[in-house]
């Protein structure tokens, strides 16, 4: 069976060096992290690993599923104020 690596033509090295994990710093903003319910179980790992590694560097970090979304529709919530989402990000924005 072919990998998500594979797929995008990366290998493991090259996977670990793109990480956003790799970029986790004591001064990471404030983040938002979001992914759709629509994802593969490995996509919505990751996210929570991420959530909870900048947790661990004290960063406050809002972690979530949006409902009925995945990678490349979640974007249309980000201005949308009646999800949360656009919710979390207005306030974030502190709009």
């Amino acid at each position: 069976s072919i990998t998500d690596n594979e797929v995008v033509g990366m290998d493991i090295a090259e996977a670990q060096a793109n990480s956003p994990l790799s970029l986790v710093t004591r001064s990471f903003p404030e983040t938002i992290i979001t992914w759709g319910d629509n994802e593969t179980l490995e996509f919505k790992r990751q996210s929570r690993a991420l959530g909870l590694k900048l947790r661990q560097q004290a960063t406050k970090v809002d972690v979530f599923e949006s409902p009925d979304r995945n990678h490349f529709d979640v974007v249309h919530d980000l201005c949308a104020p009646a999800t949360k989402l656009g919710q979390r990000v207005q306030r974030l924005l502190k709009v």
